[in-house]
């Protein structure tokens, strides 16, 4: 564990610049939605009856028994069996977007923020934001308990279940909104920057 908090400290401060970590942010953003395109295609051939922050959401066994039914009526359960699989590769791609956005956020600092607590909050981002895909996975786990028990879902590990997915869901949304702020905030500073040798001079 140590090893790898050394590497990622090495990555995140010495390694490329932020034009590079942009870039890797972009490119790791591509294969995000290529990853997507046959998770959504399976997802769809699977039938599930409700779109999945709905389904994932539910908290409810009866009504998640409810859509397992619909796709074991339809013969396409195995597909979906499929789909969660599939997802992995998704959640790849995730872990390597958030990590590339935190590093280039990081990186795009002025040296004056690096130390302070807002330079803190950012690097320790680059831990935190890959969290949304790892919960992603953690739920995927917790649906395949769920799909042996198609017939007879618990109750407790429904709602477990959905607070995974609830907790991902969440974590993706503070992930974009934490980013755009970096972005917003550095913008700002440098336009504060260029603007305040111009204003002593006037």
């Amino acid at each position: 564990m140590t090893a790898i908090k050394n590497t990622i400290k090495i990555m995140a401060t010495e390694k490329g610049n932020a034009l590079f970590w942009w870039i890797a942010t972009l490119v790791t953003y591509g294969l995000t939605s290529l990853t997507r395109i046959p998770l959504d295609a399976s997802y769809a051939a699977s039938r599930f009856p409700v779109p999945f922050y709905e389904g994932q959401t539910t908290f409810d066994a009866v009504e998640l028994q409810g859509y397992y039914e619909f796709m074991v009526n339809a013969g396409t359960l195995d597909i979906y069996w499929q789909t969660q699989f599939i997802d992995f590769g998704f959640i790849l791609a995730n872990v390597l977007n958030l990590f590339c956005a935190g590093v280039a956020c990081y990186r795009s600092l002025p040296k004056s923020w690096l130390e302070n607590k807002f330079g803190q909050l950012v690097y320790a981002s680059i831990w935190i934001m890959p969290l949304a895909p790892i919960f992603d996975a953690f739920e995927n786990l917790a649906s395949f308990v769920l799909l042996n028990q198609v017939g007879d879902l618990s109750q407790p590990m429904t709602v477990f279940y959905s607070s995974l997915a609830s907790i991902k869901f969440a974590l993706f949304v503070l992930s974009y909104l934490w980013v755009i702020g970096v972005v917003v905030s550095v913008l700002m500073h440098k336009l504060i920057t260029l603007v305040k040798p111009k204003t002593k001079a006037a």
